[in-house]
Parts: structure tokens; sequence; C-alpha cells
């Protein structure tokens, strides 16, 4: 099953969370959502930590540079251009509960580390 319309991936996700039968959900969705669908999506993860004991959580992959209402953070990921180097800055944007803040992360002998980058946010 491959859902294509927003609101037929937004039901799934949904199901998903409220059975949770896995800790992370991530949907790639074609346009942002609206407040109300979000609202069922925190909703339904409620119930799923309360009746299943995990609390799962929902990554909302939006194009552009996201702003759906109703979130608890947005968070962009992006490369760093360095020849022959495969690192990546990992920054929240927005959260109700913390600070703007940035990552840096690189690829070292296989696996990828993340470490605080320096003070300061970027605007995106």
């Amino acid at each position: 099953m491959s859902p294509k319309r927003a609101e037929d991936i937004l039901w799934c996700v949904e199901e998903i969370l409220r059975s949770s039968a896995v800790p992370l959900v991530v949907a790639d969705l074609p346009g942002l959502p609206a407040l109300t669908p979000v609202r069922r999506l925190h909703l339904a993860a409620e119930t799923g930590a309360r009746d299943g004991g995990c609390a799962p959580l929902a990554l909302l992959l939006t194009p552009g540079t996201g702003g759906a209402p109703g979130i608890e953070s947005r968070w962009h990921m992006g490369p760093i251009p360095q020849a022959g180097m495969d690192n990546w800055q990992l920054t929240r944007i927005r959260s109700r509960s913390a600070p703007p803040r940035r990552w840096h992360m690189t690829r070292h002998e296989g696996r990828y580390q993340l470490a605080p980058a320096s003070q300061g946010t970027t605007q995106i």
C-alpha cells in the first residue's frame, strides 16, 4: 500500500501512532498539513503512549521550509559543502521546549557523529 493523497497519508500515520506498533513514523507529505490533522496526530500519539507503553513519534517531511501549524518542533538538515567530505548541519529551528540550536554531523570510520556547532544559529 502506498497512499498518494495527503489525507490518506495522514490517516495512515494517525492509525500507526494510535497502535503504538513502532516508535517512529516518517511521512513524506506533498504539502503542509492543516492544524486539525496535526492535532489528530497528537491525540493518536497520546493514545498510543497510554495504551501501548511506547511514546510514538511522527516525523513529517514537508516541502520548502515547513511551517505546519501545531507542530512540536521544526528542524532542518542540509549538507555542508566540503570537497570529499560527508558533513551535514542539523538545525532545531523552533521548539516548544528548547531554544534554537545547531549540530554538525560528520562521517568518521563509516559512522555518523553529532557534535554541537558553534554558538548562534543560522537563518534558513
